[in-house]
């Protein structure tokens, strides 16, 4: 006959609850290190099994003793594998009688209520009459250094000079000036008299005037002059450029000096030399170029009868073209 050999999951009480396998239904699991046992049902795991074989039959439980004062008996049992037979109950002791509870005291009569009655409210007082108003001073104008008595008078009084003026009469309205219309959308103002004036004429405005469309006028000017003449600086000896020229034509026998920092950019002076010689343009304060050149110069020849035109670039760069060398 072969030699057949069983061995049983196995393992220490710690490494049995670390890990807490489930055992299948019949499986063993030895305990090595307490030589205890459990026996798997397929669902509970280690730690819900419990202990040891086969559970034997349950004993018939005993009749239970009567309950007494005594001591209390020795336990029996049915048969459950080695357990011991329970004894008899021993009788209970009898309790004791309550004691009866105390009547509850009386209740004490509400006192009555105060009575009185209220008092009459007393009447108002009569109003007293209004009093009689005084009468009105008589109208009229009271020159005088002391203010009169009576109301309703205008009083001048001479003692200080009066600040407030008496308002004069309108006086007539002015003849109205000529007006036509030539042309449709068009507004036309005439006057009588020319003025060149900027506070004089038809139609002053003082903040300035925007106008979408066109202007048309016989003649215009500015605060230089009439818009389509070059106003004219005449000068005999030399000069030297001031803000004022800006639009302007320096007519000129002597030399003339370009200034830096007094004219800004896009303005234009015009020079004309009125003599029979060469003039000089001196240009050493600014950073000056001859057109169509790209070398700056110090100053340039102006030929005789010639003219030169004069345009800032910037406040210190400027571009000088016409009859100069």
């Amino acid at each position: 006959m072969p030699f057949i050999q069983f061995q049983f999951r196995r393992g220490t009480s710690t490494e049995w609850s670390t890990n807490n396998p489930t055992l299948a239904a019949g499986e063993i699991g030895i305990e090595t290190n307490t030589n205890l046992f459990k026996i798997g049902n397929g669902t509970a795991a280690w730690s819900a099994l419990p202990y040891g074989g086969i559970q034997g039959i349950q004993g018939i439980q005993g009749i239970q003793g009567i309950q007494g004062a005594g001591s209390q008996g020795i336990q029996g049992g049915g048969f459950n594998q080695n357990q011991g037979v329970q004894g008899i109950q021993g009788t209970g002791g009898t309790n004791g009688t309550q004691g009866t509870g105390g009547a509850n005291g009386a209740q004490g009569i509400q006192g009555t209520t105060g009575s009185g009655t209220q008092g009459t409210a007393g009447t108002n007082g009569v109003q007293g009459f209004q009093g009689i108003q005084g009468t009105y001073g008589s109208d009229g104008i009271v020159v005088s250094s002391t203010a009169p008595a009576n109301q309703g008078v205008l009083w001048l009084d001479t003692t200080a000079p009066n600040t407030t003026s008496i308002q004069g009469a309108q006086g007539a309205t002015g003849a109205i000036g000529n007006f036509s219309n030539p042309f449709p959308d068009a507004l036309t103002i005439s006057n009588t008299t020319a003025s060149t004036s900027k506070t004089t004429g038809s139609l002053i405005l003082a903040g300035g005037l925007g106008v979408a469309g066109s202007i048309y006028s016989t003649a215009s000017y500015d605060d230089k002059g009439e818009v389509r003449l070059l106003p004219i600086n005449t000068q005999t000896t030399s000069y030297t450029l001031v803000a004022a020229d800006h639009g302007k034509c320096v007519n000129t026998t002597g030399g003339v000096t370009v200034p830096a920092s007094t004219f800004s950019a896009g303005q234009i002076i015009s020079i004309f030399n009125n003599s029979a010689s060469v003039i000089t343009v001196t240009t050493s304060a600014v950073t000056a170029y001859k057109a169509g050149t790209d070398t700056a110069v110090t100053s340039l020849s102006l030929a005789a009868r010639g003219i030169a035109t004069v345009l800032f670039i910037s406040a210190t760069v400027v571009v000088i073209s016409g009859n100069v060398t």
